[in-house]
């Protein structure tokens, strides 16, 4: 399968919410991982870091993943 890596943007928070609420909900235990929200993404994107995603040639999210800067 091939992927394309791009960094996120403010207009993939959405997309990007609905592919951590989906691997959290089909996890094998699920309480072992934290969903974060758009609120933390926006202030992830503009402050603190990037995010790597990965999309199918139909340009479906598949994978993503934060960066955060050193402090």
């Amino acid at each position: 399968m091939d992927f394309t890596m791009q960094n996120a943007t403010l207009e993939d928070l959405n997309e990007l919410s609905l592919l951590m609420n989906q691997a959290h909900k089909t996890m094998e235990h699920p309480e072992w991982f934290a969903a974060d929200d758009d609120v933390y993404l926006k202030k992830h994107l503009e402050k603190h870091g990037f995010i790597v995603t990965a999309q199918t040639k139909d340009k479906s999210l598949c994978w993503a993943c934060l960066i955060m800067y050193a402090a």
